[in-house]
């Protein structure tokens, strides 16, 4: 399948952890847009998908009526830490 820059998007998603709490490990990120190079830092997955949706949506990467799953992939819980 050929590709081509119009209709593609490239995102680097970084996450580290950055330290201990009674709760667990604090994960911190950083998500990056390539080809405009807008960043945003994150701390959960609600954030990685609310900044990548608008990029899909302009794509025409999310078809009418997703939206919804984009949202509960929006509310997910971090998983839980073995």
């Amino acid at each position: 399948m050929a590709s081509s820059d119009s209709r593609s998007s490239s995102f680097i998603l970084r996450i580290w952890e950055e330290e201990e709490t009674d709760r667990g490990v604090l994960w911190r990120g950083e998500i990056v847009h390539i080809p405009s190079g807008q960043q945003q830092p994150v701390t959960s997955l609600r954030e990685v998908v609310g900044f990548i949706a608008p990029y899909l949506r302009a794509l025409g990467a999310i078809p009418r009526g997703t939206d919804r799953v984009i949202e509960r992939l929006g509310r997910t819980r971090d998983a839980p830490t073995p």
